[in-house]
């Protein structure tokens, strides 16, 4: 097997060797392909990967990046690129979980359906993402954290999603 790998920060080259040399303990073999960005991310989004390592993959709230969770377009999530027309009951139930998580305003019923989409993803995919749990908070021009810019960085909590739920407030 070959094992992709961004050479920049060599960090990720260093851990990709201790599994590399972890694995090949337990009789898997897999040849590290460390090369540029520009040369990995196409071969991620076609699909054209083995073993594919890829730093900050997992976003600190899952919510924010779709399209590596369920069957949000024709050719995602891109671990599995005939998924629309080719899914198994549990990718569709994943797929479930995330609209009605999107579509909550309860903590509870988010909680449960993103329970549910951990699980299933635990039991079924061969990808390992680091992340933590969304962490609800205020958000307002006032309290004065409201960014001026967007960015695109989840894995930094960034904001990507145009209305976050947390924002909205409810008087009984």
């Amino acid at each position: 097997m070959k094992m992709d790998v961004v050479i920049t920060p060599s960090m990720w080259v260093d851990a990709v060797e201790l599994i590399v040399a972890q694995w090949e303990a337990v009789g898997v073999k897999a040849h590290i392909n460390a090369t540029l960005r520009d040369i990995l991310w196409p071969r991620r989004q076609n699909g054209e990967f083995d073993i594919h390592v890829w730093g900050l993959e997992g976003p600190a709230d899952p919510l924010a990046r779709l399209n590596d969770w369920a069957l949000m377009a024709p050719t995602v999530p891109f671990w599995h690129r005939n998924a629309s027309k080719e899914a198994q009951p549990w990718l569709r139930e994943v797929t479930e979980c995330i609209h009605g998580a999107l579509t909550t305003i309860d903590p509870d019923v988010l909680r449960g359906h993103m329970e549910q989409v951990n699980q299933l993803h635990t039991e079924n995919v061969a990808a390992i993402t680091i992340g933590a749990s969304y962490r609800v908070y205020g958000a307002g021009t006032r309290l004065g954290n409201v960014p001026y810019e967007n960015t695109a960085a989840t894995v930094f909590q960034g904001w990507s999603r145009p209305v976050f739920h947390e924002q909205i407030y409810i008087k009984e």
